[in-house]
């Protein structure tokens, strides 16, 4: 059995229009939304054995708070510039590379990839990952090569709204 993780990156700020939009950075509440998020990780997972992340700047700070705010356990980490607004094949291709030892990965990138991931290998109907939202798949599959031809069950989709509507009651 694997587990994948998939993390859309938080909020991002568009207070400087010059910047470029790999540029950017978390906004506020992104930083307050990451930090809620890594909490709800912490608590639904156990250690990540690979965390793949985008090299964009929102992406890396997403990474980063996850990793420090609650201090998610996880094995190893590798930036890849190719996350960066990458197609839902590339990133299941980019999976199916990793290690077999590997049992748990976790990737942070952006919309429309991770949405049009989510639904192609869940077989579920997701409209939008939101930003900071967090899915967790499972799969019966002993390498990640598989991951081409298999789909998996969906264990849980995190995110932030979601706890905010709870904490409104």
């Amino acid at each position: 059995m694997k587990t994948l993780l998939i993390i859309r990156h938080a909020k991002s700020s568009w207070s400087n229009p010059d910047l470029q939009d790999f540029d950017r950075p978390l906004n506020n509440r992104g930083s307050k939304d990451v930090k809620m998020m890594a909490h709800i990780l912490a608590e639904r997972v156990g250690t990540i054995d690979l965390i793949l992340t985008s090299t964009a700047k929102r992406a890396l700070a997403t990474t980063s708070a996850l990793i420090r705010d609650e201090g998610i356990d996880y094995k190893e980490l590798k930036q890849k510039d190719n996350l960066y607004h990458a197609s839902a094949l590339k990133i299941r291709t980019l999976i199916s590379q990793q290690v077999d030892l590997h049992e748990s990965i976790a990737i942070v990138g952006h919309n429309p990839g991770l949405t049009n991931l989510s639904n192609e290998i869940g077989n579920v109907s997701i409209d939008n990952v939101p930003t900071t939202g967090i899915l967790a798949f499972e799969f019966d599959i002993e390498n990640w090569q598989d991951i081409l031809k298999k789909d998996g069950k969906l264990l849980f989709f995190e995110y932030p709204k979601r706890h905010k509507a709870k904490k409104v009651k």
